[in-house]
């Protein structure tokens, strides 16, 4: 994902915090609840200025003269409190096919006090999963942290079948706390825990997800 308002957030203190979400002419803006929540979280901690009734009406505004039936929305709050939305038309790319993963060399560091915020500091998500898309024409990349922990992908979480359910990395491994995972979680249909590569190995299903593209299967590319 693009690291829109760069210039923005080089003046207001070295980068902005996203929000990315799936609107629907019929049913709005998904688990938008959760989005909010994560923003105003994140806000808190990183010291943004932030307000809910400023956020939640650019949203509308963004979409309240759209033709399209389904539409992908960037928000992105810079530390002053201003605001900036975009919206695109969202592809069919659909459940029919399986993403191709690349796992990724490179680790993240589970100390890192940005890994649990949605932020435009994305040059490693961003130039690992152009490098690895020219390498192996993957969709997605993934990464373990310095310990072997199972962690993300570039711009999805990522879930293992095992025995019939579904379990996605714990937080603690170091990761972004995406709204589908905290949807799934909430409502039993996953559960998190520590997962390494052989996990990953014998999953008998993997997939990937958001809350704009909602569950994906995939597989990993084997060399």
């Amino acid at each position: 994902m693009p690291a829109e308002g760069a210039d923005h957030s080089a003046a207001t203190g070295g980068f902005s915090l996203i929000e990315t979400l799936l609107w629907q002419h019929r049913g709005g803006f998904f688990l938008l609840d959760l989005h909010i929540e994560r923003l105003a979280r994140s806000s808190a901690a990183l010291g943004f200025e932030c307000n809910m009734t400023n956020i939640e009406t650019a949203l509308h505004a963004c979409v309240s003269r759209s033709q399209n039936t389904k539409l992908r929305v960037r928000l992105l709050l810079h530390r002053d409190g201003s605001i900036e939305t975009r919206s695109q038309s969202l592809d069919d790319r659909s459940h029919n096919c399986k993403w191709r993963l690349a796992v990724s060399q490179q680790c993240l560091d589970r100390r890192d006090p940005l890994l649990p915020h949605k932020t435009t500091r994305r040059k490693l998500y961003d130039g690992e999963l152009a490098r690895m898309k020219h390498l192996t024409e993957c969709d997605e990349v993934i990464f373990f942290n310095q310990d072997g922990e199972l962690c993300e992908g570039s711009f999805t979480t990522i879930f293992l079948e095992m025995e019939s359910r579904l379990v996605t990395p714990a937080l603690c491994c170091g990761l972004l706390p995406g709204t589908l995972r905290a949807h799934l979680l909430t409502t039993g249909q996953a559960e998190e825990a520590v997962l390494d590569a052989q996990a990953l190995h014998s999953a008998p299903r993997i997939y990937v997800g958001n809350s704009v593209r909602g569950l994906v299967p995939a597989e990993l590319i084997t060399s």
